[in-house]
């Protein structure tokens, strides 16, 4: 299903891939509100297989962009991603969810050419 471009589209239906089954989201900025009603109450779900755990210590994770896009690209072409587990608020390390599998499922070569260390999938916390 085609997703409309953000901020109309619902984070959920991004992160999923599909807005088929979203509904209308609310106005306003708070952050509950990029994400519809039903995926509010019914939740969002995608493959394990995106998701990587930033590891690399002592340099800093990389960051959401401050816009209203939801994924972040750091480079031409590179995957898009977004950031998650990242607040002052959050225990343990960030989350990288990617758009799409990274095609190398250890180290996306992108992030290898940006000095990013990623934990392997499967990898725990």
């Amino acid at each position: 299903t085609p997703l409309p471009p953000p901020p109309q589209a619902c984070w959920g239906g991004l992160l999923m891939g599909d807005s088929l089954h979203c509904t209308t989201l609310l106005t306003g900025g708070d952050f509950r509100r990029m994400f519809c009603t039903r995926c509010l109450e019914r939740g969002v779900t995608f493959t394990a297989d995106r998701v990587r755990i930033w590891c690399a210590a002592g340099s800093a994770p990389p960051a959401n962009t401050r816009s209203h896009a939801f994924w972040t690209t750091r480079l031409e072409g590179g995957p898009r991603f977004r950031v998650a587990n990242n607040t002052s608020r959050c225990k343990g390390p960030p989350l990288l969810i990617f758009e799409h599998p990274p095609a190398d499922a250890s180290q996306p070569p992108s992030a290898l050419a940006m000095g990013w260390r990623l934990a392997p999938e499967g990898s725990s916390l």
